[in-house]
């Protein structure tokens, strides 16, 4: 099975995203995983009652996240990209052996999107030296194997993803959407809004605490892919990006996402730094390598908050466990 995940908390945006993408979803037999960003089961339930007969899909909300994880909810906050990671866990308990994800502005771009994740996480690459030539192997590139594509990480096309204070400062209109593998030892900003990646490191997919009820927002995703690229370094497995490209639908206010991103800014520069240099990567498996992480986050800055991001993986890794 393989499963397409998307979280909203605006009913209208989903409806209109399910009416673009229904066509791909039928196509390629996608079960639906929706996690509404809210606690109202009416609203979720109202969200049900779009889908034809033929399509597998299941809504989740808050109260389920309550049911299942009790007193861990807490690692799920609302208004947080960690909602996806609770549809992901879903979709991985359920089976999927691929996930694809989309953010509820999201429209088909130029590329056919699912058929080109699926080519990209089918492929090996050479990621461990920086090539002068393409797709010919240059003269000196060390014959070492090739590895394994986990995750394809798609951009978009129309509006590029940039903070709020190059929004404001205004940026060279004319830009390049860069195509090719992450290089070995180099991190890079994971977008959440279109990837998808096999079942063997879903367990990576976990966007932390962001948004309500936490110190800062806007660098879930962004921290997520620090860590896991990593651990995927460590294992061998290589990320691509640049390719399927979609559209985005809506632009975002760019003085209500400097308000989210201020704190942000200074803490992303400190934890990029100490998953650059401080972070050291121990085991051969996916969850021993987020446990080894979950052990480590308390020595960045702030302790306090990143103390408790290492006991909100822990949780999470967890789950993967049973």
């Amino acid at each position: 099975m393989e499963a397409l995940v998307i979280a909203t908390n605006r009913s209208q945006n989903f409806r209109e995203w399910f009416e673009v993408w229904k066509k791909e979803i039928i196509e390629n037999a996608l079960e639906l995983f929706i996690m509404h960003d809210t606690f109202d089961s009416r609203e979720t339930q109202k969200l049900s009652n779009l889908f034809p007969l033929g399509i597998k899909a299941r809504m989740l909300d808050h109260n389920d996240v309550i049911d299942e994880f009790k007193q861990y909810s807490w690692i799920i906050p609302q208004q947080s990209g960690a909602c996806k990671s609770y549809a992901i866990y879903r979709a991985w308990k359920a089976g999927a052996e691929r996930i694809y994800c989309l953010d509820d502005d999201c429209l088909p771009g130029p590329n056919r999107y699912v058929a080109r994740h699926q080519f990209n996480l089918r492929m090996t690459i050479r990621n461990h030296v920086y090539e002068t030539i393409d797709p010919v192997r240059p003269r000196g590139v060390p014959y070492l194997p090739e590895n394994p594509i986990m995750l394809s990480h798609g951009l978009w096309e129309n509006v590029p993803d940039v903070d709020a204070a190059t929004q404001l400062n205004g940026y060279e209109k004319h830009y390049e959407l860069r195509r090719g593998p992450i290089p070995i030892g180099a991190l890079f900003p994971f977008c959440g809004m279109n990837w998808a990646c096999n079942r063997e490191i879903i367990p990576l997919m976990y966007f932390g605490l962001h948004g309500h009820a936490w110190p800062v927002d806007r660098f879930d995703d962004i921290w997520c892919g620090f860590i896991a690229k990593k651990i995927m370094d460590h294992l061998g497995y290589a990320v691509n990006s640049g390719i399927p490209q979609i559209n985005h639908n809506r632009a975002s206010d760019p003085l209500k996402n400097l308000e989210k991103e201020a704190k942000g800014y200074q803490w992303n520069c400190d934890f990029y730094e100490f998953v650059m240099n401080d972070l050291h990567i121990i085991g051969n498996k996916v969850l021993d390598c987020l446990l080894s992480v979950a052990g480590q986050l308390a020595k960045c800055e702030p302790v306090g908050y990143f103390a408790q991001y290492g006991d909100a993986l822990k949780i999470w890794t967890s789950l993967f466990k049973e």
